[in-house]
């Protein structure tokens, strides 16, 4: 992993509700959606 590497490309996509990181923006929206009960 090269140091310019933004924290977005080597984590993913995260929940901004929770912090949890998912490989998709798809799949942290279902996440959200089933864990949080909210839309984003």
């Amino acid at each position: 992993m090269s140091s310019d590497e933004s924290v977005e490309e080597r984590l993913g996509v995260l929940c901004p509700t929770c912090g949890k990181s998912f490989v998709t923006e798809s799949g942290m929206k279902s996440h959200h959606l089933q864990v949080h009960e909210e839309r984003l």
